[in-house]
């Protein structure tokens, strides 16, 4: 087992393996509010000499350089977070209004009617309708008011527009998962509309399948964001399919494999309005950009390469 080190065994440490340190109690404070590891063992790697079996790291490397990896990696997380959250209060709406559309019974959302019922889906719509009915229970059981408390007493029903504020992201997606396929068309129209819109071309057309990969994409890389994971390690689980106007649009080729960050980043463009993708498809090159700046003893397209963003992207 590895032993304590104090917050001077640290500075020491990364002294004794030929890091810059110019001002000690900026480090110090630095790292007692980040975290060793996560500064360290996540954003320094690329300053490891390849030469030696040692330790130690590359002539020239200061501890400025790995801050500005680490807050750029920080800024990163807060920039996708939050269009996360965007895309996540997009998919509740759209679902929420498409359902609606079609149950119109008491509790539509409970029943096994209202979704694609089958021999293969048959546990996971009952795990499903588990979850919607507890959501409904403690909302009923909570002694504050809130909508649906209201809505079981005033109205004998919890609508899905009501219920689905919440669920998490994660719910979410398994719910559309569930859905009727003829709802699944119309919200996947609805959203393929909007990648028309941020790739001007009319014909992009998106599967069922790759919507529920890209979705599935979405929920990891929200969940690596959320408990404050590491993106210089994320790969995706699903590989979806070539879309040529989007991927070509990003100078992605056909056989690429497509589970890094970058290639989660343009999936963004079926989700977001034109101006929130470009808003922060341009907050994400002014952070490189930034981070560009800063290095001077590795190239930035050691970072960016992890990322599986493209060679000089800032």
């Amino acid at each position: 087992m590895k032993s304590f080190l104090s917050i001077d065994d640290q500075i020491q440490r990364l002294q004794q393996r030929n890091v810059i340190i110019s001002n000690t109690e900026i480090a110090k404070q630095y790292l007692t509010l980040n975290n060793y590891y996560n500064v360290i063992n996540s954003c320094a790697r690329d300053f490891l000499r390849k030469d030696t079996i040692s330790d130690e790291y590359l002539d020239g490397t200061t501890f400025e350089e790995i801050i500005a990896i680490h807050k750029f990696e920080n800024e990163l997380k807060h920039d996708i977070l939050e269009y996360l959250l965007l895309i996540e209060k997009h998919l509740k709406s759209t679902i929420a209004h498409v359902f609606c559309s079609k149950h119109s019974d008491l509790y539509a959302c409970l029943s096994k009617d209202s979704y694609n019922f089958n021999q293969s889906n048959m546990l996971n719509i009952a795990k499903t309708i588990e979850i919607l009915a507890k959501n409904i229970t403690e909302q009923i059981n909570q002694k504050i008011p809130n909508p649906i408390k209201h809505y079981a007493k005033d109205h004998q029903d919890v609508p899905m527009y009501v219920l689905i504020n919440e669920l998490t992201f994660g719910n979410v997606v398994y719910l559309f998962k569930i859905m009727q396929h003829a709802e699944r068309a119309e919200i996947i129209n609805i959203f393929n509309s909007i990648m028309c819109e941020n790739l001007d071309d009319s014909s992009s057309k998106i599967f069922p399948n790759d919507f529920d990969k890209m979705l599935d994409n979405l929920l990891n890389l929200r969940n690596t964001t959320a408990h404050n994971s590491s993106l210089f390690t994320f790969k995706c689980r699903g590989n979806i399919s070539y879309i040529k106007s989007l991927h070509s649009r990003f100078n992605i080729a056909a056989n690429a494999p497509k589970q890094d960050l970058y290639n989660i980043i343009i999936t963004f463009a079926c989700f977001l309005p034109k101006n929130d993708f470009k808003k922060l498809y341009n907050s994400i090159l002014k952070r490189c950009k930034r981070l560009n700046q800063k290095l001077h003893t590795i190239s930035p397209n050691q970072i960016y390469i992890k990322l599986g963003f493209p060679i000089g992207f800032y």
